[in-house]
């Protein structure tokens, strides 16, 4: 069968179709295949559409039906037809043909569809000049252009799975009066379904859907840029803001942790509180336990800033050969680049400390500038001492979950630690280094010497451990040891990636939080109040999800 006939079994098929309301969104994916299921997501739930026409190419068919079948779903209320269903793959290289399939298909589509959607999100910018090249010499019926902002890295969660602000809409009609475009019910019903009474742990990236999901439904904002003619508009023209309130759970005393604006999503100042919030938790816990000691209190707390990666870890100190020209360096910068510029594999050996230091998020970090969120980092082999997993889980093991005081808040770290680990087993390929004996960083100094890679890194934030380490005459030939540290600074939010990750330690944030102390979302009248539940069992820390009645409160 011939191209053409494809095409045409394609439109015969769709023909047979009723379009809601006579609208319809065309497709066409030529890059990005894993962002399908957000596209359609955020297109309907802002422009109301219901039927979705899926133009794909034949080697990215496999990560369409992939993205489409992602939890949670699209809601069954919206038609998608994928071409390759139905007839085959009608799009190919050649930015031409394309353009001109595209052309043909939809001028044999309109007496069916009167209002024509063309997305050109995961198409390339070729590919959208020559089909407005194709349609302005051929003629075309009316169409309505659309574009969803996305990351393209693969692997990430589809919306409603991630938050709102990351994928602003775009709409753009080339007639000289206002677009009217009405909203959606079916994005509401599709997010409401997915919020659940629990929070568990299921990694960085579970607790990243959760946390979305949520403040997806706190949020009736739509977050949308029009163009029609001359006029431009902005929906809405304001930000609602989210307020994140830590309470007392004892006389009911709310503070503010972290507020944004849930159409930018993080700023600034959300930012710079995410850095120093912790002497609020701090102040909170101390009120609570005013026989403790509160520099202790300070102690455990303070290592919230960095497990929840709301500051950059730096390598402070360095010792090694040619170690000092990373001296200052992000951790997460100096791994990709070490291997970048030797091109043979590093291995990264962890003192025990690291792992309430956010290791896992530094990781994270490095990951995504690596081009893959939550995969293992190229060139790069995490060790993980036995010594310190033992250690850790001795804490865990050592003390009750329903330990009371102060100990309670030790405890809440250790497991943290514990799931840290958990976290660089599964989503960063973290291998058991038999170093069994203690103190941990001198086994961990022996153990080394066994390993093959080109370089070896050892890292802790114990300066006591970094000395001994530089006394034992361990930091030469192929070993560079640093004394991590973190840099004074807010998080970089430059740009949708720079977001993306301010947006996971938000919601890294939200539930560390909430396991230390009740938490209160509240937007406008509307709160949900976050609580811990329990601190036993395979998914702890578990957080119980309440929706209150609406009233509003002002946090002090």
């Amino acid at each position: 069968m011939s191209e053409e006939g494809y095409i045409d079994q394609l439109l015969d098929f769709l023909r047979s179709r009723s379009f809601h309301d006579g609208e319809a969104s065309i497709i066409p994916v030529l890059t990005h295949p894993w962002n399908v299921a957000s596209v359609v997501n955020r297109l309907s739930e802002e422009l109301g559409l219901l039927d979705f026409i899926i133009l794909t190419r034949k080697e990215l068919v496999d990560d369409v039906y992939q993205s489409l079948s992602q939890e949670p779903a699209p809601t069954s209320e919206l038609n998608i037809y994928v071409d390759h269903i139905y007839a085959k793959s009608i799009l190919h290289d050649s930015v031409f043909d394309n353009a001109v399939r595209l052309q043909y298909f939809i001028n044999n589509i309109s007496d069916r569809i009167k209002r024509i959607y063309i997305d050109l999100t995961l198409t390339t910018g070729p590919f959208a000049v020559t089909l407005q090249g194709v349609f302005s010499k051929t003629g075309s019926p009316p169409i309505i252009y659309t574009y969803v902002d996305t990351i393209p890295l693969p692997g990430l969660p589809q919306y409603p799975s991630s938050p709102r602000w990351m994928h602003r809409v775009y709409v753009y009609d080339d007639e000289s009066h206002p677009l009217e475009i009405k909203h959606s019910g079916a994005g509401d019903k599709a997010l409401s379904a997915t919020i659940s009474g629990k929070i568990i742990w299921k990694g960085t990236r579970g607790i990243f859907e959760d946390i979305s999901r949520i403040m997806n439904k706190l949020i009736d904002a739509r977050i949308m840029e029009k163009i029609s003619g001359e006029f431009r508009e902005d929906i809405p023209e304001s930000s609602p803001v989210l307020v994140v309130n830590a309470l007392n759970p004892v006389n009911g005393e709310r503070k503010k942790i972290i507020s944004l604006k849930l159409i930018e999503g993080p700023d600034e100042d959300s930012v710079n509180m995410m850095m120093s919030n912790w002497k609020i938790l701090s102040e909170l816990v101390y009120e609570l336990h005013q026989d403790a000691d509160k520099s202790s209190i300070e102690r455990i707390l303070m290592q919230f800033q960095r497990y929840t990666g709301a500051v950059d870890l730096i390598a402070r100190e360095l010792e090694g050969q040619n170690a000092r020209d990373y001296e200052g360096w992000k951790i997460h910068s100096l791994l990709v680049d070490m291997y970048r510029r030797l091109r043979r594999p590093i291995a990264l050996l962890p003192d025990t400390n690291m792992f309430y230091q956010g290791l896992h998020m530094t990781l994270l970090k490095a990951s995504i500038k690596n081009g893959k969120p939550w995969n293992p980092i190229d060139g790069v082999r995490i060790y993980i001492p036995v010594c310190a997993e033992a250690e850790i889980n001795g804490k865990v093991a050592g003390v009750s979950s329903e330990t009371t005081g102060i100990s309670k808040y030790s405890y809440i770290m250790a497991l943290l630690a514990n799931r840290a680990i958990d976290e660089i087993k599964q989503y960063y390929k973290g291998i058991h280094l038999p170093a069994v004996s203690q103190p941990c960083e001198a086994s961990i100094a022996v153990v080394e010497q066994g390993l093959s890679e080109e370089r070896i890194i050892l890292v802790t934030a114990d300066k006591k451990a970094y000395n001994a380490w530089v006394t034992l005459n361990v930091c030469r030939d192929r070993v560079i040891c640093i004394y991590v540290g973190h840099r004074n600074k807010p998080l970089n939010i430059d740009g949708l990636y720079s977001k993306f990750y301010a947006s996971i330690v938000l919601a890294s944030q939200i539930y560390v939080a909430s396991s230390i102390i009740p938490l209160e979302l509240s937007m406008d009248n509307k709160r949900i109040r976050m609580v811990l539940e329990t601190l036993q069992g395979a998914g702890a820390p578990v957080l119980n999800i309440i929706e209150e009645p609406t009233s509003y409160h002002r946090a002090s």
